[in-house]
């Protein structure tokens, strides 16, 4: 696991000279490092698994927030080749629906719901409509995220508050709505 947090930190590092060169397309290339090291860390993981019997995916209703692209997209792939059953969120109408088409082409069962995951109220009514689609969650991936690069003073609080709502109090609402289910 630690190999795979180096590789983690080495490429922010690579990216960060990146950023003093171009800023064309560093959403992208931030957005592809961090997926493929976070592929292949979760890989390791359920192939090691303390040495336990490999988790069984199928039928688990799994929701993920920020599935509709990157990280999100990817797992919620994984997770449905693995027979998985798909809730996925994002603010993002439009993505939400090109992600379930992707899925769906896959032969993958997904649901898509809009949900800014900031918001708690729209948190509570999120948990309500997948529990009403599939029944139960199972798993709760907590994905959904903001990458900022920019040099630090020309950043501001608020950039800051708008991180910690959505990485912080979103994970925070997800977990507290989604307990009592699980």
């Amino acid at each position: 696991m630690r190999r795979e947090i180096a590789a983690v930190r080495w490429f922010e590092m690579d990216v960060a000279k990146l950023n003093n060169r171009d800023n064309s397309n560093i959403s992208l290339f931030t957005a592809l490092g961090v997926s493929l090291a976070a592929l292949y860390a979760g890989s390791r993981l359920l192939a090691k698994n303390g040495g336990r019997e490999p988790v069984d995916f199928r039928s688990k209703v799994i929701l993920i927030s920020g599935g509709s692209r990157g990280l999100g997209l990817a797992m919620a792939k994984e997770f449905g080749h693995q027979g998985s059953r798909l809730a996925i969120c994002a603010r993002d109408a439009e993505e939400l629906q090109n992600a379930r088409e992707l899925l769906t082409k896959e032969g993958i069962e997904v649901d898509t719901f809009t949900c800014d995951v900031t918001k708690k109220n729209e948190v509570e009514a999120l948990i309500g409509q997948v529990i009403n689609r599939f029944g139960h969650i199972d798993i709760l991936v907590n994905n959904a995220g903001l990458i900022s690069v920019a040099p630090l003073d020309s950043l501001e609080d608020r950039d800051f508050e708008k991180a910690m709502d959505l990485m912080f109090w979103g994970p925070f609402h997800m977990t507290m709505a989604v307990l009592p289910h699980m």
